[in-house]
């Protein structure tokens, strides 16, 4: 629903509040295009005025009713939206009723192969929303068909949990328990994780994930590859450390303590409290007094003069 919500807004702004006719939908790959004739300003009124914590119900029936006729012509987002006039889980209320009205126009938007809806019955059936029940088969469909029909975005997005549902995190094997429709794989978590990439190349969770699979398997030169891609300063923390002790890298003091004296600027001039698990300039002083692997010239600036050793 978000890529809706922004697409919705966005295009109330440019458009001074009126859309034209059919108007392309965003968050679908450009080889399915789908048209709305809805009125922006009616639909970012609704969407404006509802959350999490103020639900309205006269606002939630007028625009059910301003939807019925678009819905009635077969417009996509109208249905997809009329769904969402139903399930009102979200707000604490709902009932099975409302349920099956918005299953069933949720399933009428995604049969235009309207990517916010797969995405929408993906969760649906994966996790048991609106009381409906959990049906694996279901979500790993509607998952696949999220994945065709949506823009780089909403691939990504899915292709995340294709990754996820294929991966061990404590080394179990056979069929994921939780997803029995899957069966554990690190060799198709990593093609996914890459997947994700070629969509979006700066993805900070694909890139860590990624990078701890090769870490794992002790292939510490992909993994320090991938992990100073990402934007996790944690991460360049980390290889930078294995720079200087030459355990798990070729041993390069020069190149790892630049990286912590970039991370070690940056930690300085944060607003908030720095909150990784390896302070950069912590790590030096440590490298320094506690392992003898540094030298005081060497930490320069960064030396901390009361710095004691855990």
């Amino acid at each position: 629903m978000s890529k809706t919500i922004v697409f919705l807004i966005s295009l109330l702004l440019l458009s001074n509040g009126l859309w034209a006719q059919q108007q392309l939908v965003w968050g679908q790959d450009e080889k399915y295009p789908l048209y709305t004739d809805l009125d922006s300003s009616k639909v970012a009124h609704y969407i404006g005025g509802q959350s999490f914590g103020h639900f309205h119900e006269e606002d939630n029936l007028a625009f059910r009713e301003y939807l019925a006729p678009f819905v009635k012509k077969g417009d996509p987002m109208a249905e997809y939206l009329y769904a969402q006039t139903y399930d009102l889980f979200p707000y604490g209320l709902g009932t099975p009723a409302d349920a099956e009205v918005a299953l069933k126009y949720y399933k009428k938007a995604a049969a235009h192969n309207y990517a916010d809806a797969e995405i929408m019955l993906f969760g649906i059936y994966r996790y048991a929303f609106m009381g409906v029940a959990a049906n694996p088969q279901q979500a790993k469909y509607h998952l696949h068909r999220a994945i065709e029909f949506g823009d780089t975005g909403n691939k990504a997005s899915m292709l995340e949990r294709m990754a996820g549902a294929f991966y061990a995190s404590d080394g179990e094997t056979g069929v994921n328990a939780d997803f029995p429709v899957f069966t554990y794989n690190t060799d198709s978590t990593i093609y996914y994780l890459n997947e994700v990439l070629k969509y979006e190349p700066d993805n900070t969770w694909a890139l860590d994930f990624l990078g701890s699979i090769y870490e794992k398997k002790e292939q510490y030169v992909d993994a320090a590859a991938i992990y100073l891609q990402s934007d996790n300063i944690n991460s360049k923390i980390m290889v930078a450390e294995w720079y200087i002790r030459g355990e798990k890298l070729d041993k390069d003091i020069d190149k790892g303590l630049t990286m912590l004296f970039e991370t070690g600027e940056i930690v300085q001039n944060m607003e908030q409290q720095f909150m990784g698990v390896r302070h950069p300039i912590h790590l030096l002083n440590h490298l320094y007094e506690c392992d003898g692997l540094l030298t005081k010239k060497q930490i320069g600036k960064f030396w901390m003069e009361h710095f004691h050793c855990p």
